[in-house]
């Protein structure tokens, strides 16, 4: 599989890749049998490959032997099949999760990795681990596997890899999607060729003017996609009289995946009478995502100029902290104070539409529309982009096995900044106003400004 990433990265799948350790994600379906690529977090670099066979993964040419492994799986699922930290020094690698170990052919050797040592493969001494039994990878499954890589010219090296099949028929992989976050869920459209709501709430949608499904493949295996066309007046509506939990009246989320395919107002999500009642979250004509309550706008101050391309968009309210906040790809993309909140009123609740009017009309794709009754948290959202629980998943501060002395996360909007640590915390202090901007984990992380002299400040102190 080395030699099949250099040949993606020949092709131009693989494009800008770090100079440092980079994150694989493999995604394959029996049905359709097809893999998917996804390099870094973030799936800026994403491709759809040809057939890929029952046991032996084949990427635009070169056999997965050569990087070390012979699987048929990748990615990272509620439950693994296999994980191999791949943390010794030399020999055999042993399976952290069951017993599929791997057998080293040809010396392969180790290199500091992401957490401890990593495989390292010399490419022109045909270096490579490979299961000792193919159990795990046989039969008609689909499957998932991921991985942390580092290239360079004579071959390079591999470190925590997580491995997982699911079943023996065609569906979805296990991504986290909206209806693993059951608290205050409301509703949740997955618009798998249908509206049906997947929360408890039985929120089923009236499609207007026949919006068409399209079978896609790039984050949702098997399922289709709403593609909504404003020149053919298309949306989604639910009288109000038929609603269960819509009539938000205090803190809410709004969470989607779209894909706009032009640049006008474009509603997603409306209930109310336009600039007087309820909430509309919508993109003006000038590409900056808006949320209106009750007739007050709150506009981010960032632009998403970006068509046709898939993005994951969400915007919170906190009536206790009276703070809007918009997020793009799990992160955050502007935060802004507001003391309005949505009111109750009796107009329809509509998807890709205002609420009072056929007017403002969504145009392009969208998939699991999703409302809560309460403000999710930074990392809820961030796990949504994702696919992943990272409250679960992300090895952070707190896991190393010596408990840190102080722990800062930094992921509040503003503010001073909580230590996170249970014995002697130490709050540190804003001066100065620093803001947020997009984090690594939680999707919010301090931004500072220099010119402003902001700092984060905790008086001396005995340790």
């Amino acid at each position: 599989m080395l030699q099949d990433v250099k040949d993606l990265t020949a092709s131009g799948v693989m494009k800008g890749l770090n100079t440092q350790y980079n994150f694989l994600a493999l995604q394959k379906d029996q049905s359709p049998n097809m893999m998917d690529v996804k390099i870094n977090y973030d799936g800026s670099i994403e491709k759809r490959l040809g057939t890929t066979t029952q046991n032996t993964v084949t990427i635009t040419g070169g056999s997965s032997s050569t990087l070390g492994f012979n699987p048929t799986t990748s990615g990272i699922l509620t439950s693994f099949e296999a994980y191999w930290n791949l943390n010794q020094t030399s020999g055999d690698r042993s399976d952290q999760v069951g017993t599929s170990v791997l057998q080293s052919y040809n010396s392969v050797n180790y290199a500091s990795g992401i957490k401890n040592q990593s495989a390292l493969f010399v490419e022109s001494s045909s270096q490579y681990l490979q299961a000792a039994s193919s159990a795990i990878f046989s039969g008609n499954t689909n499957f998932s596997y991921s991985t942390w890589f580092f290239l360079n010219s004579t071959g390079g090296t591999v470190n925590r890899t997580l491995v997982a099949k699911r079943g023996t028929t065609s569906g979805s992989l296990d991504l986290f999607r909206p209806g693993d976050i059951t608290t205050g869920l409301v509703g949740y459209w997955k618009f798998n060729n249908d509206a049906t709501d997947s929360s408890s709430n039985g929120n089923n949608l009236t499609a207007v003017n026949t919006p068409t499904y399209v079978a896609n493949g790039n984050y949702w295996k098997d399922e289709y996609i709403a593609d909504l066309e404003d020149g053919s007046s298309q949306y989604y509506t639910l009288a109000d009289a038929s609603q269960t939990g819509l009539d938000i009246t205090g803190s809410f989320t709004i969470a989607t995946w779209i894909k706009r395919e032009s640049a006008d107002q474009h509603t997603i999500v409306a209930k109310g009478v336009t600039d007087t009642s309820g909430y509309r979250f919508y993109f003006s004509g000038t590409h900056n995502p808006v949320l209106t309550l009750a007739g007050t706008s709150v506009t981010s101050t960032e632009t998403i100029a970006t068509t046709g391309k898939h993005i994951h968009l969400a915007v919170t309210f906190d009536t206790v902290a009276n703070v809007v906040n918009f997020y793009q790809d799990g992160n955050l993309l502007s935060s802004h104070s507001n003391s309005t909140d949505p009111t109750d009123n009796a107009e329809a609740f509509r998807i890709g539409s205002k609420s009072d009017a056929a007017a403002a009309l969504w145009d392009g794709q969208l998939k699991d529309v999703a409302m809560w009754n309460v403000a999710l948290t930074p990392i809820q959202i961030k796990s949504l982009a994702m696919g992943v629980d990272l409250t679960n998943m992300a090895y952070r501060p707190n896991n190393v096995s010596t408990q840190p002395t102080h722990w800062w996360k930094l992921n509040e909007i503003s503010g001073n900044r909580a230590d996170s640590v249970s014995t002697g915390p130490v709050t540190l202090t804003d001066n100065n106003s620093v803001l947020s901007s997009g984090g690594y984990i939680e999707g919010v992380g301090a931004d500072f400004e220099r010119a402003n002299t902001e700092s984060l400040e905790a008086a001396d102190s005995a340790d």
